[in-house]
């Protein structure tokens, strides 16, 4: 059962901020599960591939993530702050996450 929060509730609820975090997280594991299972710790385009990587990576979208790999490393997006795709999945490939996210 799902309650509408303002933009303020929100922000001044950091356990609410991390549930959605988590849910978004796991729907992302799913639907990148080829991914990860794929290139889960190989090398792709010079950066090691790992489950958190990925996910982090995800924040873009999901689509972003699979558009690294099916286009040779070469998607543009960037975040606000200009950083690309491939720097967040480098970044946090160091990061260990539990076999199986849940919100």
């Amino acid at each position: 059962n799902m309650k509408h929060v303002t933009k303020k509730e929100f922000l001044n609820r950091p356990s609410l901020q991390d549930s959605i975090m988590l849910a978004y997280m796991a729907f992302n594991e799913k639907v990148l599960s080829k991914w990860i299972k794929k290139y889960n710790n190989k090398t792709v385009h010079g950066i090691k591939i790992t489950k958190a990587g990925i996910l982090a990576g995800a924040q873009f979208g999901p689509g972003t993530v699979i558009e690294f790999f099916e286009r040779s490393g070469k998607y543009s997006l960037r975040d606000g702050n200009g950083v690309h795709v491939k720097n967040y999945m480098k970044h946090f490939s160091k990061y260990k996450l539990p076999k199986k996210i849940k919100p």
